[in-house]
């Protein structure tokens, strides 16, 4: 994908159709969504217990961990390893592309994410339910962590699975991805900075983004190059 793109004529309008897009999914599903956080029903009815049960099981050594996850796959730390990742790529391919791809898979998570806190404005769990000393501020759905994971991790494993020739070693890639999404969901889970529903959304928004912004590029790369087929051939 990398070598294909043409960041001039793909990126840009593949961004702005997957954000009507993807809008327009949040705005047909946000009510409803909104609803069932507010009135405790559906997927949210497992918060309080899940929340409670990690509270009462937390050991020294694993929270250590969960702390340094939780670091390490914020926002900022999710946007600087995917933003080296493919500056790399970037480098060995001598093409744009994969920079601008990150740009727009990360900077569309981060703006639904925003948009859809402001939109349901769910409260954060109580202070009685968190470890001490662990930051988390404004509101709680969707998980801002989680979201920036799922997309950028697997951005990340869309980019370098070019490289694998193997069907054994792209499955890896992916579990890679997957592996560490999941490990930084659950510290924000484990560390009582979110709710069960609050992660699950993020993971959720954050690939059916990638997902969005990765078809409609490839989509449209395919039409560039069956265009300039014919006019080579012609």
């Amino acid at each position: 994908m990398a070598r294909t793109l043409d960041p001039r004529r793909l990126l840009l309008p593949g961004a702005l159709a997957t954000l009507v897009l993807a809008g327009a999914l949040l705005g047909a599903l946000g009510e409803a969504t909104t609803d069932d956080l507010r009135q405790g029903d559906g997927l949210a009815e497992l918060d309080h217990p899940v929340a409670t049960w990690l509270s009462q099981h937390r050991t020294g050594w694993l929270t250590t961990i969960m702390r340094t996850i939780t670091t390490l796959g914020s926002p900022l730390g999710v946007t600087i390893t995917t933003g080296l990742v493919a500056a790399a790529v970037c480098w060995r391919t001598r093409r744009l592309s994969p920079v601008l791809l990150a740009a727009i898979v990360l900077g569309g998570a981060e703006l639904l994410e925003t948009v859809t806190k402001h939109l349901v404005g769910r409260p954060r769990p109580p202070l009685s339910l968190r470890v001490p000393g662990v930051s988390a501020s404004g509101f709680s759905f969707p998980s801002g962590h989680a979201t920036l994971a799922a997309a950028g991790y697997g951005l990340i494993a869309v980019l370098l699975t070019r490289y694998a020739q193997r069907t054994a070693a792209r499955a890896a890639v992916w579990a890679g991805a997957a592996a560490a999404a999941a490990a930084v969901g659950f510290s924000r889970l484990y560390l009582g900075a979110h709710w069960l529903s609050d992660v699950l959304a993020g993971w959720l928004i954050g690939a059916a983004w990638l997902g969005l912004v990765v078809t409609t590029a490839t989509v449209l790369t395919r039409r560039v190059q069956a265009a300039r087929t014919v006019d080579e051939d012609g």
